[in-house]
């Protein structure tokens, strides 16, 4: 037998998904997440599924896993001691940073505190031109001196980024090697290898954070790795990455900035999953754990990307899936400001204590605490039934921190936790599309993760969406992105030149020296036929930003004017305007090496007629919008596909519970995917 694990380690519950490839069957299971170490978690679901399934390690063919290590240590301010050497006079550009103002009109903004303090940012003489010359070598006493004197200060972790670096890496090359020779133990992130492109905020920001989350990345994969080989799991490990593929664990511990969405981009790539089987191009993905929501477009059959982002306020240039992150989940504890104004998050249980209801000592109501409390949560059944819920104290909670602070019912305050964070993650929704010049109205609904069936209904009546599509076995439905993941590797250099002063054998050229690049690493890698997609970052003239847009092979048969054509097109549909005499300048080429592999099956193994009678489990007491329904329950994997139903209505399962509103309609296609609607669509 052949076995593909998929593993995502959220906040509050370890995911796994276990593929057979010849008997193309999954097999699932859900464990809760240990912070403290983050492999135990992984470790004891592997334990479960081999226990429960029989299987042995040396029958696993790959583990893809998805991981917030570089996340947490990054938004928690866990990293390790880091320095910078940079170009002299250079040293405080990563606190001057850029003067845009991420809210205009707020007085007391405040930007994150710089992750190297500015005794460990230092300077050394040398130069080298835009254009890659060297004007003045490297004063080899001066970082004999500063190299010494991050020593001497016990940073763990160096981060190089000299100025024009992308042009010619030479420089930061030996500085990388002197310091190698000198303190061999120190991690090393250079900006050439990183992110090889100009701007030097957002260049050295991104190799500042690399350094910052390597040595503890490179620890936690070591652990790993040798936790699945006392496991007699020898296949090699893979990790997730921010664009949506997949790369080895030690290209991870290398490029480990490269990792900081790779939880969350395995969830897109299970919504793109989920449109290419129920023929559904425009969708909104939204992956709700115990932490957090993940959501992200998905126009036209393919996630939105961005080559730049910010995570916890820091500039990231890498090519990333534009994911956007709320503070809203099923952990997310609900308070009463000083104002008297109910709030939901951004503070969460996490996976201990973990919501009232759980019974591990907590003491803040949270949004699965108004869940059960509404009657949409069972009881007995959470987790299958191996969860103990705690209904009394929940209640208890619930009335002694919000409803008599509120004045009002136990039921009217956890009705109002259910609003608020379905108002915050409306917001969260309008930004990857309203704010994107997408009409929500035109998309559906992927909704996943534990928590994210449970609020699925009621976002598509907020934003008037098609309809909500909810996957098989939704709880841990990220880790089937996992497995849908293509091996993709990212190349980028810079020219900046304006378009009608480049010719086809310029561009031609630079696309072919990054095709030989990749080629070395696919080669070592032992992939074979790869794909090579190529990008290209355009702007105006005198503009301060890029649009990236795809390069056709026709431009190297048309000329240049093409691509033009092409940026003019896009900056008209992103900001709707575009200049006709305006000159338009290259900024960046890039190229994407992907191997694909071929997606798991998701239809039904098991071919036996199922009777949708036999599925209903009972009923009970379900509150909607203020009014008391007596709601049918359903064991969902006993719903045979082509099924029907009105609301209201909830299925419940192991990962996860979807409930159908009142005025609602659902059914089953052949897949498992339940398809939830308006009765007036």
């Amino acid at each position: 037998m052949s076995y593909r694990l998929g593993v995502d380690v959220g906040g509050t519950f370890t995911d796994l998904i276990l593929f057979d490839e010849d008997m193309e069957s999954m097999h699932q299971t859900k464990v809760a997440s240990t912070p403290e170490d983050p492999s135990k978690g992984v470790i004891n679901g592997i334990d479960t599924l081999t226990d429960e399934y029989g299987i042995s390690g040396d029958e696993f063919e790959q583990v893809i896993h998805g991981t917030t290590v570089a996340t947490n240590a990054l938004l928690e301010k866990e990293g390790v001691k880091t320095g910078l050497i940079t170009t002299a006079g250079f040293e405080d550009v990563l606190q001057i940073g850029r003067q845009t103002r991420p809210d205009l009109y707020n007085f007391w903004e405040h930007k994150p505190d710089p992750l190297v303090r500015r005794r460990n940012r230092v300077g050394v003489t040398e130069k080298i031109s835009p254009k890659g010359e060297i004007i003045e070598p490297i004063k080899y006493d001066e970082l004999e001196t500063v190299v010494n004197q991050l020593a001497e200060n016990n940073v763990d972790a160096i981060a190089v980024c000299l100025l024009h670096s992308y042009a010619n890496s030479e420089h930061e090359e030996e500085i990388k090697s002197y310091i190698q020779s000198k303190y061999p133990d120190t991690t090393i992130a250079v900006s050439s290898e990183i992110v090889p492109e100009y701007r030097e905020f957002e260049r050295m920001s991104t190799t500042i954070i690399n350094a910052y989350v390597q040595p503890l990345m490179a620890q936690y994969l070591r652990q790993l790795e040798n936790k699945l080989l006392n496991q007699n799991i020898e296949t090699s490990l893979q990790i997730m990455q921010s664009n949506g593929g997949i790369m080895t664990a030690e290209t991870a511990s290398e490029k480990s900035a490269h990792t900081l969405l790779s939880g969350p981009s395995a969830g897109v790539l299970t919504g793109k999953v989920i449109g290419n089987l129920t023929d559904t191009e425009n969708l909104i993905t939204f992956d709700v754990g115990g932490t957090s929501s993940d959501i992200c477009t998905i126009h036209e059959g393919e996630p939105e990307d961005s080559v730049e982002n910010e995570i916890g306020g820091y500039p990231v240039r890498i090519p990333m899936l534009d994911i956007n992150t709320i503070g809203a989940g099923g952990g997310s504890i609900a308070w009463v400001d000083k104002g008297g104004a109910l709030r939901v998050g951004p503070k969460s249980s996490g996976a201990q204590p973990g919501p009232v209801c759980y019974g591990r000592g907590g003491e803040e109501p949270t949004v699965t605490d108004a869940h059960l409390l509404l009657g949409r949560l069972n009881s007995d059944y959470l987790l299958g039934g191996e969860l103990e819920v705690d209904y009394e104290t929940a209640e208890r909670m619930m009335k002694e921190k919000l409803a008599d602070p509120l004045g009002m019912t136990v039921e009217k305050a956890a009705e109002g936790v259910f609003d608020v964070v379905i108002a915050n993650m409306a917001r969260g929704m309008r930004v990857v599309s309203v704010e994107s010049g997408y009409d929500p109205r035109e998309f559906s609904l992927v909704a996943f993760g534990g928590a994210g069936p449970l609020h699925a209904y009621r976002l598509i009546q907020e934003l008037d969406m098609e309809k909500a599509i909810i996957p098989v076995t939704p709880g841990v439905a990220s880790s089937l992105g996992l497995l849908s993941a293509d091996t993709r590797h990212d190349y980028v250099t810079t020219i900046v030149k304006n378009i009608d002063d480049l010719s086809v054998d310029e561009l031609r050229t630079a696309y072919n020296q990054l095709k030989d690049e990749a080629e070395k690493r696919i080669a070592a890698e032992g992939i074979d036929s790869p794909q090579f997609s190529r990008v290209a970052d355009v702007k105006y003239k005198r503009q301060g930003y890029e649009l990236s847009i795809p390069v056709p092979n026709a431009v190297f048969e048309e000329g240049l004017s093409m691509l033009k054509d092409v940026f003019a097109q896009e900056h008209e549909r992103e900001y709707d305007f575009s200049f006709d005499n305006e000159p338009i300048e290259l900024v960046n080429v890039r190229l994407s090496a992907i191997s694909s592999v071929e997606t798991p099956s998701l239809k039904s193994d098991d071919p036996q007629i199922l009777n949708p009678e036999d599925a209903i489990v009972g009923s009970r007491d379900v509150v909607f919008r203020g009014e008391t329904y007596k709601t049918i329950i359903y064991e969902r994997e006993k719903l045979p596909p082509s099924h029907q139903l009105s609301g209201p209505a909830i299925l419940e399962e192991l990962s996860s519970t979807t409930v159908i509103g009142p005025t609602q309609d659902a059914y089953v296609d052949e897949y498992g995917n339940v398809h939830i609607t308006e009765g007036n669509k």
